[in-house]
């Protein structure tokens, strides 16, 4: 979806159609288990404090 130029992230996200969204929300959920958050900031911040996790995550949306 770059097209061979950087874009951010969240700028490719929101170009996806729907269903690739849903996919893609669905493929990170499975990667986070039973982690138990309140709020975005506190999911952020257990993520980055495990290292595992962070790679996971980060390996599902690279490979998207």
């Amino acid at each position: 979806m770059t097209s061979g130029k950087f874009r951010p992230l969240h700028q490719i996200i929101m170009e996806m159609p729907p269903q690739q969204k849903r996919k893609l929300y669905s493929e990170v959920m499975e990667e986070l288990g039973n982690l138990k958050w309140v709020n975005l900031a506190e999911l952020i911040c257990k993520v980055m404090h495990k290292s595992s996790l962070k790679r996971k995550i980060l390996t599902t949306v690279m490979d998207f």
